[in-house]
């Protein structure tokens, strides 16, 4: 009888190790991985900020801004004079094959007149042009307008805001973050105000074959000058 209980004590003590081990193997190969993502991706974020304050200062306090001509074309790849919508969507475009992602959809919002009025649609497939959902300045879908938090009445009169959410499914974490740091290489400056992960369902989870690709939510901001007109 005693041999009996002391096999039983041996039993829980082990089961209670196991418990450990898996617990201990889920955090670190399930949830550690994602936070140390989330952070390393809050730090990219950062960066962009104190980059994008740093030209906001520059162009806030400069009156009068003499370049040299090349110079002057580095600025404007930087901070176009205008919306180029169409570049932006090619460019877009590009990142999404080569960070292997695909783009279900783009809403914009400029803040200043509709997207309508400019050359969205120029040079997007017709397949492209329905997942892009213009900003009409009307009732109906507000909260699905993006809206940067930055305060616009704080903003040098010459600088004019343009944000767009970008719906994106993308295979895996390595693939989010090529998306978002080829977005942060482009030339022109492209802050990334929120970044929202969509979980999958438990009835997909418990399907044979789940989709284990991860449909994410971007909130981009640029700039433009507004000094050559719309």
């Amino acid at each position: 009888m005693k041999a009996l209980i002391n096999e039983n004590k041996t039993l829980i003590v082990l089961l209670v190790m196991l418990a450990f081990v898996v617990a201990g193997a889920f955090y670190y190969y399930g949830v550690y991985p994602k936070n140390e993502e989330k952070k390393r991706m809050l730090r990219t974020v950062e960066a962009l900020e104190l980059e994008i304050n740093q030209l906001e200062q520059n162009i806030e306090h400069a009156s009068v801004v003499q370049a040299a001509p090349e110079n002057e074309f580095q600025l404007r790849k930087k901070l176009p004079e205008k919306r180029e919508i169409s570049k932006l969507l090619m460019s877009l475009q590009e990142i999404e094959l080569i960070s292997d992602a695909k783009i279900l959809s783009i809403i914009f919002n400029d803040y200043d007149a509709s997207v309508s009025n400019s050359s969205l649609i120029e040079g997007v497939d017709d397949e492209e042009e329905g997942a892009v959902q213009e900003d009409s300045g009307q009732d109906g879908e507000e909260e699905d307008v993006p809206q940067t938090n930055i305060d616009i009445t704080s903003l040098p009169e010459q600088l004019k805001l343009l944000s767009l959410q970008v719906h994106v499914l993308v295979p895996g974490d390595d693939q989010l973050l090529q998306f978002i740091q080829e977005i942060e290489a482009l030339d022109r400056v492209i802050r990334v105000d929120d970044v929202q992960f969509s979980k999958a369902g438990e009835e997909e989870l418990a399907s044979e074959n789940p989709d284990e690709s991860i449909g994410v939510t971007i909130q981009l901001t640029t700039f433009y000058s507004g000094v050559g007109g719309e």
